[in-house]
């Protein structure tokens, strides 16, 4: 079966194998601590496969830059004396790690999870954001401001004529009606 994206995986490959030589390590050094078989890794070089998450984690934290590895724009190491901290976290490399087995296992599947896990990490960010901002003393209104002739709509809308005429007198108005309950 012919890779689709033979185009990016050629061009992750070459840039997989610059940065194995720039720390001058052999494929199957690399393929060690990426964590993965030393003919998968041979393959990732060769353009036949793409790395998947957890490689492209365990790239990360070997101080890979992961926007260069996947686009090519410079700098090709972290310029970190180490990789950031959310490289290092445990939980999202077990994430990575078990994403990456559920792809190999069941594409269709990783897909729909992976998606959803995307969606609502965002509107968590999203969420956290709005929380942050509201109990900030000094944070911009998320609603409008009211506007004068916001009233002025209301008053020019059919509700005015509802209500009664101000240039009659009350003596011209109808009698109120009553609703007396009471039996005497």
């Amino acid at each position: 079966m012919e890779n689709p994206n033979k185009e990016l995986s050629d061009a992750i490959g070459k840039r997989l194998r610059l940065w194995r030589r720039s720390v001058h390590l052999t494929q199957d050094d690399m393929a060690h601590k990426l964590s993965v078989n030393k003919t998968t890794y041979r393959k990732y070089e060769l353009g036949m496969n793409a790395p998947g998450a957890a490689v492209l984690a365990a790239a990360c934290n070997h101080g890979v830059n992961i926007n260069w590895l996947l686009t090519g724009l410079e700098p090709m190491l972290w310029t970190l004396d180490e990789p950031p901290d959310w490289a290092k976290d445990d939980v999202l490399e077990e994430l990575c790690r078990t994403l990456e087995r559920l792809r190999v296992l069941d594409p269709s599947k990783y897909e729909m999870l992976a998606r959803g896990f995307i969606a609502r990490s965002a509107e968590a960010r999203e969420h956290a954001e709005l929380k942050r901002a509201a109990a900030a003393p000094h944070t911009v209104d998320l609603l409008p401001p009211p506007t004068p002739s916001g009233f002025q709509e209301l008053l020019d809308s059919h509700i005015m004529d509802l209500l009664p005429d101000a240039s009659k007198p009350f003596s011209d108005l109808p009698p109120p009606v009553r609703t007396d309950e009471t039996n005497d």
